[in-house]
């Protein structure tokens, strides 16, 4: 019995190796299909010196399909929108509407996204059609997955979480009356 209790520590230290290095093995994270990341795997970084990898009328014809994508058809309220969805609605490649991303709104794929569907969400919290709605209908109305994403993401662009916002809002609106 007491050799069973001296190992046991051991033991336990073993399991989580063993855990630990069969989770690093997972070959994918992201639920693609194959195509989409073989297509993703062909993003590079791109350096400021280089000569530009889209032409400038090509540019602007993405940044225009772009533009209607997130104004008109509000694509970014799909829970499952993606870089090659986002491509394959532009007609683009994903290196394409990675670069247009990139190169014209300094910013990556999930935060350009992500400020459109905070924006979305600050409407929802403010109007008075989704009052009835809690905070994870509003998350999901946004576009997001899950509360804890809409939450963390919500308080890094707006500096509130989603309830002070309304909180606060409804306390300007009682001064303002």
């Amino acid at each position: 019995m007491e050799n069973i209790i001296r190992f046991t520590p051991s033991l336990y230290l073993l399991s989580v190796f063993f855990l630990a290095y069969f989770s690093l093995q997972q070959k994918e994270i992201f639920d693609f299909n194959k195509n989409d990341l073989d297509e993703l795997s062909t993003i590079k970084e791109y350096k400021r010196e280089n000569p530009k990898r889209v032409s400038e009328n090509r540019l602007n014809e993405l940044d225009e399909k772009l533009r209607m994508l997130m104004n008109s058809e509000k694509v970014y309220l799909e829970n499952d929108l993606s870089l090659p969805k986002l491509a394959k609605s532009m007609g683009a490649s994903c290196n394409e509407a990675s670069f247009v991303i990139n190169e014209l709104y300094g910013d990556n794929f999930y935060n350009f996204i992500n400020k459109y569907r905070i924006g979305e969400a600050k409407i929802l919290l403010l109007s008075e059609k989704y009052s009835q709605l809690n905070i994870l209908g509003i998350a999901y109305e946004s576009g997001f997955n899950s509360k804890t994403t809409f939450n963390t993401t919500f308080k890094k662009y707006i500096g509130l979480s989603p309830t002070e916002f309304v909180k606060s809002n409804a306390i300007l609106e009682k001064k303002e009356a």
